[in-house]
């Protein structure tokens, strides 16, 4: 039987973008596992990010670099990180 989970919100810094960060990142990986996409590739779990993230997660990706021709996904969370924690 095939289930629908409609997606999560999409992120928003507020007051305290640290923990927006921290908290929304839990909630997408109950969302991935949920929906079964954290067995996918790599491109798709980052298209999943970008697409459930919203606008504000986009337009920062876009503004990060990435030393390798492919990117993982564990290294684009680990950018999202660095980028909040600074906060």
């Amino acid at each position: 039987m095939a289930l629908f989970f409609p997606p999560i919100q999409a992120f928003s810094a507020a007051a305290n973008p640290a923990e927006d960060w921290s908290d929304w990142k839990k909630s997408f990986t109950i969302y991935e596992r949920a929906t079964k996409y954290h067995k996918e590739d790599d491109e798709t779990r980052i298209a999943l990010l970008l697409h459930v993230g919203g606008a504000e997660l986009v337009q920062k990706y876009h503004a990060f670099t990435f030393p390798a021709a492919q990117q993982k996904f564990a290294d684009v969370l680990q950018r999202f990180d660095e980028h909040f924690e600074r906060f």
